[in-house]
């Protein structure tokens, strides 16, 4: 989505139309936070993430987070995810896997890449808030950035220092849903009024009322039922069977 943004500075600043990540923050937060504890069990370290804001990448953007890195696709009925590990950040991953410290951005060895591969498919499952997947997906190999929209990344601090890259094709879109039916609150009980008009009264009667007072309304048939400030129905006042009740009139109709 477009967003209007402004150069910085100060006083008078051009402005331009800037595109923007509509993925919550605290979505990526819940998928952080997910990261964290898998890959802190898998370590068996203590891991803190810091997490980047989600942000819609260029085309020359999506080029470079892609150039010779690792990547891997899980599926989703909300949306597509992509795991992007740059070299170096796939070989500090695969150091810190077999409790070495540092890394490299040199070819990941069979095994290294085995268990890198292994950890993606481990942290995949955080992927559940944003891809919508109730169960694991197969992990895929990923060639290319094409189709994906947002993009955000997570710095692992600890046993091991690197990025994982975490890509979207859809952007969050607002669901349409269905609206409260009347039967969904035939229980809840609500606090009705008759309102009788009392037409035009001397300002000394007014002044003279008393409790006990009696004063009766000019026209019985002009009689509403409110909730609240709002007019429900129109009806006919009197009595019935001893009580006060009011008759609804045949022009209702449901607003």
């Amino acid at each position: 989505m477009k967003f209007l943004a402004f150069e910085p500075g100060r006083g008078v600043r051009p402005a331009h139309f800037e595109a923007r990540s509509q993925l919550p923050v605290a979505a990526a937060c819940v998928v952080a936070n997910g990261v964290r504890e898998t890959l802190s069990a898998l370590l068996a370290a203590p891991l803190e993430v810091r997490l980047f804001e989600p942000l819609v990448p260029s085309p020359t953007a999506w080029q470079a987070i892609f150039a010779g890195a690792l990547a891997y696709r899980v599926r989703g009925p909300a949306s597509d995810a992509a795991v992007v590990l740059r070299p170096e950040d796939a070989g500090a991953l695969a150091h810190a896997a077999f409790g070495e410290p540092g890394g490299s951005d040199r070819a990941l060895s069979a095994v290294e890449r085995r268990v890198v591969e292994r950890a993606v498919a481990a942290v995949s499952g955080a992927l559940a808030p944003v891809c919508g997947f109730s169960q694991m997906p197969a992990l895929e190999a990923c060639s290319g950035c094409s189709g994906f929209v947002s993009y955000f990344e997570l710095e692992l601090v600890g046993a091991s220092c690197a990025r994982i890259g975490i890509a979207l094709t859809r952007e969050p879109t607002s669901e349409v849903r269905a609206t409260v039916r009347l039967e969904d609150l035939g229980d809840v009980e609500v606090e009705l009024a008759v309102l009788l008009p009392a037409g035009e009264r001397p300002a000394g009667l007014l002044c003279a009322l008393e409790p006990g007072a009696v004063l009766a309304p000019v026209n019985l048939q002009r009689a509403q039922l409110r909730l609240g400030a709002r007019t429900l129905l129109t009806g006919e006042a009197g009595a019935r069977g001893g009580r006060a009740a009011l008759r609804i009139n045949q022009d209702f109709a449901h607003e």
